[in-house]
């Protein structure tokens, strides 16, 4: 279930794409585009230091924790998962690449998560926002956090 919805973003995030360039914030409007995925989606700023700008309503939910208006990587959670995380969205923000993170919980192999990382620039071109989508299959919890990850870039 969670692979759909990552594509329908990605899929979304490319028809934004101006001269093979990222979309910037101003480019796109997933709330009123896209409205089934919004409750899944996060916004980062990047020249905010990478705080949560948005975080929505699933991933709350999800998580059991509202991340608005604080620092990526600062919830105190799994410290290597969240160095983990850290490392991806500074490697997106400067490399302008989309990476697709798989998330599976402990020892449960079923249970799912995966974000879809993908970066947004400014008008100069470098990186001003980064736009997440953090799906989950049933399996995964209300309240659980993610133990680790396994990262894969996507190709524009």
């Amino acid at each position: 279930m969670p692979d759909r919805y990552w594509r329908q973003l990605y899929q979304y995030w490319l028809s934004k794409k101006v001269d093979d360039r990222p979309p910037s914030r101003a480019d796109i409007d997933p709330v009123i585009d896209i409205p089934q995925l919004a409750k899944n989606l996060i916004l980062i700023d990047v020249r905010n230091d990478f705080t949560y700008r948005l975080v929505g309503s699933e991933v709350v939910e999800r998580h059991g924790l509202d991340m608005t208006g604080r620092r990526a990587g600062s919830s105190g959670m799994d410290s290597n998962a969240l160095a983990e995380w850290s490392r991806e969205i500074a490697y997106v923000s400067r490399e302008l690449k989309p990476r697709l993170l798989v998330s599976r919980i402990g020892s449960d192999s079923i249970a799912k998560n995966i974000m879809l990382v993908l970066p947004l620039v400014g008008a100069d071109g470098t990186s001003e926002m980064i736009l997440v989508g953090s799906f989950y299959n049933e399996h995964f919890k209300t309240g659980t956090h993610v133990a680790g990850m396994t990262v894969t870039e996507i190709s524009l």
